[in-house]
This record gives C-alpha cells, sequence and structure tokens, in this order.
C-alpha cells in the first residue's frame, strides 16, 4: 500500500479505500483485459479494496492469473424484478428528492418519459446496485463505457452522494442504446478518463468544454513485466512473421488484411499473418464478419499466408509472440462509428519490442511515429498494408531496429508505471473532495 493511501487512510479512520467497479453485467470477460489491468493497479499501487459487482458469471477460466484477485473480490447478485422494485420502493421512501431528481435528469437525457422509465428494467435493477454498494461501504464508484454499468454507478453516486469516475473508449459516438445518457454521465462524474487525446475531444464535443478539468487522458496501461522484451533474430532467409491479437469483428479490417495478404503472395513476398482471436459468440455482426473473413481467405487462397488461430489464452499465444517479427493493426473505422482507442494488443506487442504496422483509424496515431516505431498507413487501403510489410520483409535489420524503439516508447508512455499514477491522483483527490451529487 502507498504512503499517500496511508496518509488517507489515517485522515479517514479507516481501512483502505473502498471502490465499487463494473464493466458489464458478466464477470470476467477474456477481452476485457484493459479493464482488469487498470483495475487491478488501482488494488496493487493505490492500495484501494476494488469489488466488482455482477449479474451473469463469464467462467473463471476467462480470467487471466494477473488479475485473479478481481476474481476473489467480486459480488455476483441475483437479478429479478421483485428484488429490483423493492429497493427501488426503499429509496423512494427515504430519498425522494434525490430520486425524483434523478428520474427527471434521466428522462430529459435520454428521452424516455418519467413514467416510462420509472418500468424499465434497467433503471430498476441500478437501485438494486445502490443498495449493494452501500451496504459495502463503498466511497468511490467506477465504471467503464455508458451502457448498463455505468448508469448503474450513475444511480449509486447520486442517490448516496459517492464521488464517480468513467473510463472511456469508443462508443460514446455510437447511439445504440436508449439509456446511454452520455453527457448526462459526463456532467455528472468526477472523473473521467479518456484513453487519447482524441476521445478526449471528442467527449468535449459532446459535454461542452466545461469538462475539461474532469478529464485526464490515460491510455489503457500494460504491465510490461507481463510482456518482457524478446531478443529477435533478423528477418533474413525466412518467412517475416506477423501477428494480430484481436477479436474478429468490422472495425479490425481483417478483410483488407486478407487482400493485402493476396497482394504479398503475388510478388512472391515470404510472410506469413498469425491472428489469434474469434467472434463474439451471439454477436450476430462479429458472427457474419468472421464468416466473410474465411471467405475472403478462401477467395484469395491466402490460407498459408492468414492463418486464423482462433482464441487463445496470454500462455498459449506466448510462442507465437516469441517468434513474431512485428505486430498488424489493419483497424478501420466503420461506418456507424466504431474505432479503436488505442489498442491494448498493440501496446502488449510494444512491450515485447515488435515494431507496430497499422493504419491511421481511431487513436492509433497517438502510439506511433511512422518510420520510427513502426508504419502507419491510411485505412481501408490493402495496397498500403501491403507496401509496408513488404518493406520489413526486403530489409533484413529493420523490424528489430524499430521494435527496439518501439519497446522504448512502451516504457515511456504506456507501461502502468507511467499511466496508471495520473488515475491514482484523481482518484484521491475526487475522494477527498467528496461530491455535492448536482450537475456540472
Amino acid at each position: 500500500m502507498g504512503i499517500f493511501t496511508k496518509l488517507l487512510n489515517r485522515v479517514r479512520g479507516t481501512g483502505p479505500l473502498k471502490i465499487a467497479a463494473g464493466s458489464t453485467s458478466q464477470f470476467p470477460v477474456i477481452s476485457h483485459t484493459f479493464v482488469y489491468q487498470e483495475l487491478t493497479a488501482l488494488h496493487e499501487m493505490l492500495g484501494a479494496d476494488v469489488k466488482v459487482f455482477h449479474t451473469q458469471d463469464g467462467g473463471a477460466d476467462q480470467l487471466h492469473a494477473a488479475f485473479h484477485y478481481l476474481d476473489g473480490n467480486r459480488q455476483k447478485f441475483e437479478s429479478s424484478w421483485e428484488r429490483h422494485v423493492e429497493d427501488f420502493d426503499h429509496y423512494e421512501k427515504t430519498k425522494p428528492e434525490k430520486v425524483a431528481t434523478l428520474i427527471q435528469a434521466v428522462s430529459e437525457a435520454s428521452g424516455i418519459p418519467a413514467e416510462e422509465l420509472r418500468d424499465r428494467y434497467e433503471f430498476k435493477l441500478a437501485f438494486t446496485y445502490t443498495r449493494l454498494v452501500e451496504a459495502w461501504g463503498a466511497q468511490y464508484v467506477h465504471t467503464y463505457f455508458f451502457y448498463d454499468q455505468a448508469l448503474n454507478g450513475l444511480v449509486a453516486s447520486w442517490l448516496l452522494d459517492l464521488p464517480r469516475g468513467l473510463s472511456t473508449y469508443a462508443d460514446h459516438m455510437m447511439d445504440d442504446w436508449p439509456l446511454k445518457c452520455t453527457k448526462l454521465h459526463l456532467r455528472t462524474a468526477d472523473v473521467i478518463v479518456a484513453t487519447s487525446r482524441r476521445i478526449a475531444g471528442e467527449l468535449m464535443d459532446i459535454a461542452g468544454r466545461d469538462i475539461e478539468n474532469k478529464i485526464v487522458v490515460k491510455p489503457n496501461g500494460v504491465d510490461g513485466r507481463r510482456f518482457p522484451v524478446v531478443e529477435r533474430k533478423p528477418v533474413d532467409g525466412r518467412p517475416l512473421e506477423l501477428i494480430c491479437i484481436t477479436r474478429i469483428e468490422p472495425k479490425k479490417g481483417l478483410l483488407e488484411l486478407a487482400d493485402a495478404a493476396k497482394l504479398l503472395k503475388a510478388q512472391d513476398t515470404d510472410v506469413r499473418m498469425h491472428i489469434i482471436g474469434g467472434a463474439d459468440k451471439g454477436n450476430e455482426t462479429s458472427e457474419t464478419y468472421a464468416a466473410d473473413l474465411e471467405a475472403r481467405i478462401d477467395a484469395n487462397d491466402v490460407a498459408d499466408t492468414l492463418i486464423l488461430h482462433g482464441m487463445m489464452k496470454q500462455e498459449q499465444m506466448a510462442p507465437l509472440l516469441k517468434q513474431a517479427d512485428a505486430f498488424v493493426a489493419p483497424f478501420v473505422e466503420t461506418e456507424r462509428g466504431d474505432k479503436d482507442g488505442i489498442p491494448t494488443a498493440i501496446l502488449e506487442g510494444m512491450s515485447t519490442g515488435l515494431p507496430i504496422v497499422a493504419t491511421t483509424a481511431g487513436s492509433i496515431p497517438e502510439i506511433i511515429t511512422n518510420g520510427d516505431h513502426g508504419f502507419l498507413v491510411e485505412q481501408k487501403n490493402p495496397a498500403a498494408l501491403a507496401k509496408a510489410i513488404q518493406q520489413l520483409a526486403a530489409q533484413p535489420m529493420l523490424a528489430r531496429d524499430l521494435g527496439r524503439a518501439a519497446r522504448v516508447r512502451f516504457e515511456e508512455a504506456f507501461d502502468i508505471q507511467a499511466t496508471e499514477p495520473r488515475l491514482h491522483e484523481r482518484v484521491r483527490a475526487a475522494v477527498k473532495r467528496g461530491r455535492a451529487g448536482q450537475l456540472v
């Protein structure tokens, strides 16, 4: 436990700072390592007692061993209409004015009439979450994205006068849930984590410049100890090995990568690309895209060049990371506006000493400088991707040299030792300051 936390605890006369957290109703989710890293750092570096509240089990095998603290410090609760009604009634009786102003604010933000809002399952569920958070004695609430868990955090913060933080990614630009209330979240939060400078600007475009002092620009930190440097041999007389660790969905640009693979094969460039990841089960868009990718690989006759490995745990992908010469990220912005912020997988690759071949989509240009840590190319341009990859294949020492520079860049800007103190300082200040529970 850090000295600042000890002093804070001494002032409060209590034990560790209690943080109620959540990203989705399910815990864990295998693709949310960036969330679990941030929460684990709040425990290990700030000394906080972090509890994850959720309603569905994702299976302990979905959680990397580095985050098992969270598995032992979570609370699953039953989701039932009767219970949620009971908890809503409890707060309407004990805090009638707060409930009334909350309903008015959420109704105005969502466009859902107040009486209809009272009958929304997700809204009522948030009162059960609030009661659990209150019973546990939480002193701060932190949530991720702008979906159901963010609504839970908003309600708990409003009713209990708790300071609240948000970690934001790309979904703020998407109108895909009636109760998203992005502007209301931003106006009422005490701490806003923008995972890139681009995202910070977009958030202020939504909620106004006067939220700027609440925003901390903090990329998803990666623990470099988990991804040590690999000393790689120059690419000489062997295939160039590229790796892409990603979910299979439209914003990942994998169809364009399959087309780049076709061009490279036509040029007799000796290269292999390894895609680690799969479609989100039950997500029609993701599953359809995965089927389209397999069809494109077959049509382009590149199954020997573009290899699909499916989902893997970190320990399973370690051999592929070690043999890789570069990380390829052909990501794109979709027509609906979905795009990446600063992808954690790219940072993990940089930590091991991999150069990056990526597009300019999302916030990726904030990670690397073209020609210094890898190559940046125009998104949705297979020819540009192929040209950058061919450069690495043609110059035996280039990938190794760029990778060493990428590791230095990672240590300076993206290791948890560099990123997480920014958030911890804001959390300490918010808890010390307290909360008035009013719109900013």
